[in-house]
């Protein structure tokens, strides 16, 4: 360790404390210090090393993983416009922290945080309009602080030797301290919000439940009204029946006393025909021609 300290330039220092396994925020002011550094030709190689290393680093050094997003964010916000291009080689490894996942002893995700912020660099890095407007945000922010007076740090003009161009850095300790306690701590407001979400979530399935029950209650009552119609109806159908099987039996029993009176008249007329044909038959006389007399025949001489 004593070792490293003495071996260690000022700026490698700096960047170790940055991207530290400790549970603690990075100060601000470091990080503004490290993001000018980058207007530097030898400094800016560093940096940017270091940044793409620290990406790479075992599941349970996450802390590092995620103090490094925040430093690489805060460098393409404020730093040299070449860490775009540069970042964008290595956006493989920022893609493969998308699905990046660790769990304490506790069973608390710890990788929730990383997802988050590795989405929204590349976004930043895929999108030029994007960073542009993430840039003037900054800058707009700086402005307003220097206006009321705030402590601010300079970073001064730099020669065309180092890319040329002036880099102002202010003190932005308020703001991104905020920004970064709402980071460190989303784990806890997201499982605020997800109680807030499973409360209304449980409200809603009660709802539904509620509403399925007084949907199958409705529908049993509609099906014994039908039950209870359809027992009516078939009551009456099958009294109808009696009432047509009576009448039906009523009916054919007429007809068949019809057919026997009408059977009983032909046989009637037919034995009156009979007997009338035969009293015919006994007052006719038969007549010998001549009165029953021989006819005479006269001789001629």
């Amino acid at each position: 360790m004593v070792k490293d300290n003495l071996t260690k330039t000022e700026l490698e220092k700096k960047l170790k404390e940055a991207t530290s396994n400790e549970h603690c925020h990075a100060n601000i002011s470091l990080l503004n210090e490290i993001s000018m550094k980058t207007q530097y030709r030898a400094d800016y190689n560093t940096i940017l090393v270091h940044c793409i290393k620290k990406l790479g680093c075992r599941p349970e050094k996450w802390r590092k993983i995620l103090k490094d997003l925040f430093l690489i964010e805060h460098i393409l916000r404020t730093g040299n416009p070449r860490f775009v291009d540069d970042l964008k080689d290595e956006i493989y490894k920022l893609k493969n922290l998308h699905n990046f996942s660790y769990y304490d002893e506790s069973r608390a995700d710890k990788g929730e945080t990383i997802r988050e912020k590795s989405k929204f660099i590349v976004e930043l890095l895929e999108d030029k309009k994007k960073l542009k407007e993430e840039r003037k945000k900054y800058s707009s922010w700086k402005s307003r602080i220097e206006s009321v007076g705030s402590d601010y740090s300079s970073g001064g003009a730099y020669s065309s030797d180092n890319w040329g161009g002036t880099y102002g850095s202010t003190s932005s300790d308020a703001y991104y301290k905020k920004r970064e306690d709402d980071d460190f701590d989303s784990n806890k407001k997201d499982k605020d919000s997800d109680d807030d979400s499973s409360e209304e979530k449980d409200k809603k399935k009660k709802k539904k439940k509620d509403k399925k029950k007084k949907d199958k209650k409705k529908k049993e009552k509609e099906k014994e009204k039908e039950e209870s119609s359809e027992s009516s109806s078939s009551e009456e159908e099958s009294e109808g029946k009696k009432k047509g099987g009576k009448d039906k039996n009523k009916s054919e029993e007429s007809s068949e006393e019809e057919e026997e009176e009408e059977e009983r008249e032909n046989n009637k007329k037919k034995n009156d025909k009979q007997n009338k044909n035969k009293k015919n038959e006994g007052n006719i006389k038969i007549k010998k021609p001549n009165g029953g007399k021989k006819k005479e025949t006269k001789k001629f001489r």
